[in-house]
């Protein structure tokens, strides 16, 4: 049954268990922060297709992410800290931003299907050890102390982890977030890696000849 829910239009792709730190300093989202803060509710991320996040309402994307509060640091000023958590991913069945001042959409849980274990774990595996290749390349290439990337045990926890952790556009990030299959999630973001590692080698192999600058690919 569909569920109404407070939404949240970023230019950001919330996976699931991935904390999401904001910033709320515009008067309707300092109203939303505050019921759903009260009625401990959750609010909804989604990517904005169209528009800005500020001023006029935006046009998301239809597949989003619930957040979570756990801590708002309230601000003399009416400004707020924020610290959120993604929890369910939504599919967004219609929204009105006549209702209240922020947008608010019918929604329902979006779950992968059902998938033999076999195949998750074996291509989770080798996707797990290109995120923590990729990784340690990417901080290497930032000038940053390498820090082990720490991977959750299930395969559809190591999908979100590993789609979070990408320096990719954010339409792309978005299409790994729809997918309903852990197996085709696990599989694009292969491609991904290997894409993005040959890439970050060829910099760094750049780097050493001195023909290039820092790293910012984002």
């Amino acid at each position: 049954m569909p569920e109404e829910l407070p939404l949240f239009p970023l230019n950001t792709v919330l996976f699931p268990g991935m904390p999401l730190p904001l910033h709320i300093f515009e008067p309707r989202y300092r109203e939303m922060i505050t019921a759903c803060s009260r009625d401990e509710r959750p609010f909804g991320v989604v990517l904005i297709k169209e528009g800005q996040e500020v001023g006029e309402p935006a046009e998301p994307f239809t597949v989003g992410t619930m957040a979570r509060i756990v801590g708002v640091d309230r601000l003399p000023d009416g400004r707020m800290n924020v610290i959120t958590v993604g929890t369910q991913r939504f599919r967004l069945l219609n929204h009105s931003a006549d209702k209240q001042s922020y947008i608010v959409g019918d929604v329902e849980p979006l779950q992968d299907k059902p998938e033999q274990a076999d195949a998750l774990q074996d291509v989770a595996r080798e996707v797990g050890v290109l995120g923590q290749r990729y990784s340690a390349l990417v901080l290497t290439a930032s000038e940053q102390d390498l820090v082990p990337l720490q991977l959750p045990g299930g395969p559809e926890e190591i999908s979100y982890t590993i789609g979070a952790g990408l320096r990719i556009r954010n339409e792309e990030r978005q299409h790994l977030l729809e997918l309903v299959s852990t197996v085709a999630r696990l599989g694009a973001e292969k491609q991904i890696l290997e894409r993005e590692i040959q890439l970050i080698e060829e910099l760094l192999k750049h780097r050493k000849s001195g023909n290039t600058g820092p790293f910012s690919r984002n």
